[in-house]
């Protein structure tokens, strides 16, 4: 449930080596628990056959005690999905039909695990091609998976399997209304295909970034101080809970005989007593701010919502990576809304990316090491996901892009555009061989390629028409997250212009070092006198965005190379903004963990961190996002010099801008994770 796959696969192999070492029947029901857990994890991963074969065990095992198999094992919703997905619909609606009775009658209908059991029936009758019966079962299911949290509380910053079978039964919906969109069975059942799966798609998108701004949210629209106060002790006692489950669980997993009781005991006792103080928080504040669980948990936003946020010259895009299509939806801020399925497949998406990301974040040391933008792979893209739905975004001076799955960490100002459209004739003709489209004549698929490069680098990129030329491009986490910006509070007019933080000293050596050599920042210049282009292919590239990681833990900070050319920088955002030098900006042994999080933050416009900044993984034991601050060896403070992401959702912020001036920004927390959440 907590999404840790492997880990319950390994678990559970080791089970059934023991099972077998100690003679025990393969008919065993226990062994058939053991081996329905294996299934299950290796559902979870996307090995359907594996885990078809391991049921089909199951079935033949289980064959001489018929009423328990379908009692305890019968309908599993797994296996159904692994049939389902594997194209045996028919055998899983069996299995789908029987989790729907009994959840029905032991739940009731409108219960979370109903209401699951009968999306997936509606993805086996989507699958079997029954577009009707699946309709039906989704019409159902979905709006009691959608505002059913699915459990008493949301304790853990994820809640992995539940989230994923949620995704799963969403996806499938999404796909059969794009499906029936134009067609009778659209207008017999009385839905709108584009509303109802831009409606969902925000669902079944990841959720870690949105409930963020929830929460912050929240703190925001209790102008009483004193609820706020309160709004936040409960959010901390949220996330203190969350820490401590996390430890409960670190400490049940290790042999039993390694175990600790009284640490155990007393983690539990911890857990209950702050889910008490939580409680009894919530109560309080439901009583003076009864549209607080409006805001923590807000509904899916509507395609009426989404526009009434627009504004005069906006165009929404959101993007939804589903296991076999990519799903793109365009909301003009007055018109139709604009909606398609594209044949791009998370993989072959997560390929395109990796494509052109190469020289966007490239291993290069010189400037000319750099390899080229792949042009036609770019404009491929834009011609798959934003020309088939240009008519809900045609025109809009700016864009606002919601973006799934790995398109998360591309920047789409970089997409090519069509070339320029040709005027026709007058007379409904167009040359060139174009194609007729309102009068106009439009260039046919011809991608935009890269000029000869002559004189300054890079400029064979200047006569590409990228996207960025025909608006501007802003990036939100999630439609709703967009709503909940746009309804927040004015901010407080009082506030102090800037605070920055930059040039940390990861070790003692850097301050020395620092100390002894004054930096000088040189821009490098591509012209010279009277003309002359000077080479710049053979200059370093100097990135931030990659520090050598490899074997480095928290306790290895000193390792992280040093960032002196950050000191300028935020020295320049100082100076723009008229901020105080003296009073405003902190570098080196100043750019502190203890220094952030002991300062009012709140009563600044602009924050600015210009540093390293790292996701699970990058240091061992790292498990949440991070940015390296000054080693407390040099600042002479408590902390580790890493400011996680627990922590900066602890900090009391009320800024227009803060600025992440550090590799890995807009980042996923993992493999799959939506951007942003790092």
């Amino acid at each position: 449930e907590e999404g840790r796959f492997a880990e319950a696969e390994i678990l559970a192999r080791a089970s059934l080596d023991m099972f077998r070492t100690a003679g025990v029947s393969p008919g065993s029901f226990s062994q058939a628990l053991a081996r329905n857990l294996l299934a299950d994890a290796l559902v979870a991963q996307g090995r359907w056959e594996g885990a078809l074969k391991e049921y089909e065990i199951i079935r033949k095992g289980m064959a001489g005690y018929p009423k328990t198999y379908r009692r305890r094992l019968g309908g599993n919703l797994n296996w159904a999905l692994a049939l389902v997905v594997t194209g045996r619909a028919d055998e899983a609606l069996e299995i789908v039909q029987t989790a729907v009775e009994r959840n029905t009658r032991l739940l009731g209908e409108s219960h979370y695990t109903t209401a699951e059991a009968r999306g997936f029936l509606g993805m086996a009758y989507a699958a079997k091609g029954d577009r009707r019966k699946a309709l039906s079962e989704f019409a159902q299911a979905v709006p009691i998976l959608i505002s059913h949290p699915g459990r008493a509380d949301d304790e853990g910053t994820t809640i992995g399997a539940r989230d994923q079978r949620l995704r799963l039964i969403l996806e499938s919906y999404i796909d059969l209304l794009s499906k029936i969109r134009g067609t009778p069975l659209e207008v017999e059942k009385g839905v709108d295909a584009a509303a109802e799966s831009f409606r969902v798609e925000d669902v079944a998108r990841g959720r870690n970034v949105q409930r963020a701004l929830a929460a912050s949210r929240a703190r925001a629209g209790a102008r009483d101080p004193g609820l706020a106060d309160l709004i936040r002790r409960a959010q901390d006692a949220q996330r203190q809970i969350s820490a401590f489950n996390t430890l409960l669980s670190n400490a049940l997993g290790i042999p039993t005989d390694k175990q600790n009781p009284k640490a155990i005991k007393s983690l539990r006792a911890n857990i209950g007593q702050l889910r008490g103080a939580r409680t009894t928080l919530r109560e309080e504040i439901g009583r003076r701010f009864p549209k607080y669980a409006d805001l923590i948990n807000p509904k899916p936003a509507t395609v009426g919502q989404a526009r009434g946020a627009l504004r005069t010259g906006e165009a929404l895009i959101a993007t939804y990576v589903g296991r076999n299509r990519t799903y793109v939806w365009a909301i003009p801020h007055r018109g139709k809304v604009a909606f398609s399925a594209a044949p791009l497949d998370q993989k072959k998406v997560a390929e395109v990316v990796a494509g052109l990301r190469k020289s966007l974040d490239p291993k290069a040391k010189t400037l000319g090491d750099i390899p080229e933008f792949n042009v036609a792979l770019a404009y491929k893209l834009y011609r798959d996901l934003l020309w088939p739905v240009r008519a809900g975004w045609e025109g809009a001076r700016s864009l606002l892009i919601v973006a799934h799955g790995a398109l998360g960490q591309l920047p789409f100002s970089l997409l090519p555009t069509d070339p320029v459209e040709l005027k026709g004739d007058g007379k409904g003709r167009s040359g060139a061989g174009g194609l007729k489209r309102r009068g106009v004549s439009v260039v046919p698929y011809r991608p935009p390629k890269l000029a000869r490069e002559k004189g300054v680098l890079f400029s064979s990129y200047r006569s590409i028409p990228w996207l960025i030329r025909r608006a501007t491009v802003t990036r939100f986490p999630s439609v709703a997250s967009l709503l909940t910006l746009r309804s927040a509070a004015a901010p407080r007019a009082n506030r102090r212009a800037f605070v920055g933080f930059g040039e940390p000293y990861f070790s003692e050596s850097q301050a020395k070092a620092a100390s002894q050599v004054k930096q000088v920042v040189r821009v490098a210049s591509l012209s010279g006198r009277g003309g002359r282009t000077l080479k710049v292919r053979g200059f370093p590239v100097l990135l931030r965005a990659a520090p050598a990681l490899e074997g480095v833990d928290s306790s290895e900070l000193a390792r992280l190379p040093r960032l002196p050319e950050t000191a300028e920088e935020v020295r320049g955002i100082a100076r723009a903004l008229k901020a105080d030098l003296a009073k405003d900006v902190f570098l080196g042994a100043a750019a502190n963990e203890h220094q952030v999080k002991s300062m009012d933050l709140s009563d600044r416009r602009v924050v600015v961190f210009a540093t390293h900044g790292l996701v699970p993984g990058d240091l061992n034991g790292l498990t949440q996002p991070a940015l390296a601050l000054s080693s407390p060896k040099v600042s002479g403070t408590k902390g580790d010099g890493l400011l996680t992401m627990g922590e900066i959702l602890g900090l009391r912020l009320d800024a227009d801008w803060v600025v992440l001036s550090a590799c890995n920004t807009a980042s996923g927390r993992g493999g799959g994770a939506e951007a942003v959440s790092g």
